[in-house]
């Protein structure tokens, strides 16, 4: 049976992506993300990424702010916004900003802020992988992003891209699915397809995005059912904030990764003004150019719509998919480091 390709942003660990939104704050403003320089708008200071106004304690800290609500996308983690794809199931999304209580002494730093989108493709079976999988460890992220006029290369920063493409990272996965990093908020608590997370994210790393977690197997009889509930898990990234498409002309592109499985991967894509259930996946393996014209809407046959280079440029989310086989897959600190443009 044809693998489902869900762009899910979670209806039930995203919504569907032209749900609900939640609330995102401008950069430079207040509760808002600090400029690359780690600066704000007049009046404000740079407070663990956020902007916010000075306040004095007693401890000689400064306080944290609330995190914010993440825009919409397809398939993310943070976010309640989502996309079923082909009888696909929702997964969740959100953003995280800055937290805490006031810090004695000094600013807490919260994980980096998310946002949600991506595309989750289905269909067609991918090689098996392990057992049931292991956790992540969380880390609070407090390096500065350093700013980037490059316009083919993305890096991460503090679950932000930087560079030719400057949205937050997400991520994804099936009711049936598990991911133990990254977490959310100060409880680290999972993310599931039943509980997105709506306030802090905690990225595993700061120059990376990673997740950690398992994909049970498939039964020998899957039907649509199964499919829907056990996807996989998808990590992406939003290719601005709001989201937007890139706005610039390509014709291949290439995902490092680092962790496992570093096989039996898809390459997801969403482009900007499309029905938020429609993706265009292809295999993929890590280091590896893609064409843009080898992406299509039903990866797994080849039988949907393909992508021509002149749609480049509306390309709102990519993203790396682990997808259910007939065998149990561990997820083991999958991380996306960089994703490279090509002509």
């Amino acid at each position: 049976m044809k693998r489902l390709v869900p762009f899910l942003m979670a209806s039930t660990l995203v919504v569907y992506f032209g749900c609900t939104q939640a609330v995102r704050y401008s950069a430079g403003a207040e509760k808002g993300q600090c400029y690359g320089n780690q600066t704000c708008n007049s009046g404000l200071s740079c407070d663990s990424n956020i902007c916010v106004r000075s306040t004095s304690s007693s401890t000689g800290g400064s306080s944290g702010s609330g995190g914010e609500g993440a825009s919409g996308g397809q398939s993310g983690s943070n976010d309640t916004s989502a996309n079923s794809g082909l009888g696909g199931t929702p997964s969740s999304g959100g953003a995280a900003g800055s937290g805490g209580d006031t810090a004695s002494g000094g600013n807490q730093g919260s994980g980096g802020s998310m946002d949600t989108g991506g595309a989750q493709a289905s269909g067609g079976s991918l090689p098996a992988g392990g057992a049931s999988g292991s956790g992540g460890t969380t880390t609070t992220s407090t390096n500065t992003c350093g700013a980037s006029t490059s316009t083919t290369v993305v890096t991460i920063c503090n679950g932000l891209a930087v560079g030719a493409m400057t949205g937050y990272g997400w991520v994804a996965l099936g009711s049936a699915d598990t991911l133990t990093d990254p977490t959310c908020d100060v409880a680290k608590a999972a993310i599931t397809a039943a509980t997105p997370c709506k306030a802090n994210t905690n990225w595993g790393k700061p120059d990376a995005l990673c997740m950690s977690g398992s994909v049970p197997a498939l039964p020998g009889d899957a039907g649509a059912a199964d499919y829907s509930s056990n996807w996989g898990v998808q990590i992406g990234v939003n290719a601005k904030d709001p989201n937007a498409g890139m706005g610039t002309s390509w014709k291949t592109i290439t995902f490092t990764m680092s962790g496992s499985p570093s096989t039996g991967l898809r390459a997801v894509i969403h482009k900007n003004g499309d029905p938020d259930s429609t993706g265009y996946c292809v295999s993929m393996t890590p280091g590896t150019a893609l064409k843009i014209t080898d992406f299509n809407s039903a990866c797994w046959d080849s039988s949907g719509t393909s992508l021509t280079e002149a749609d480049a440029a509306s390309i709102d989310k990519v993203s790396v998919q682990v997808t259910s086989t007939a065998s149990a897959i561990t997820v083991d600190h999958l991380c996306l480091t960089k994703v490279e443009l090509g002509n």
